[in-house]
């Protein structure tokens, strides 16, 4: 499916599984590493998104002040649902 819509990735999955904290992840790895990137984040309601947000935000900031500057990405908009990095 995510082939034939041209999307990197396309995924079903059960509650309580963890999912939040590998999706966090990613998507800092995303955000982080791969420049000119664009992640989305979305949950079924707005509490699972608050939740999984915060999870993204608590990885950027501790890629940012514990790994010696090697991440760090000057953030233009730090809003409690968006982050935007750049120059």
């Amino acid at each position: 499916m995510a082939r034939v819509l041209h999307k990197h990735a396309a995924l079903m999955k059960a509650r309580s599984i963890g999912f939040s904290e590998i999706n966090a992840s990613l998507s800092a790895r995303m955000y982080s590493v791969i420049r000119k990137s664009r992640v989305m984040i979305t949950c079924f309601n707005d509490t699972f998104l608050k939740g999984t947000f915060n999870k993204f935000d608590h990885a950027l900031t501790f890629l940012n002040t514990c790994t010696g500057g090697g991440f760090f990405k000057r953030r233009l908009i730090d809003q409690d649902l968006r982050k935007k990095s750049g120059k």
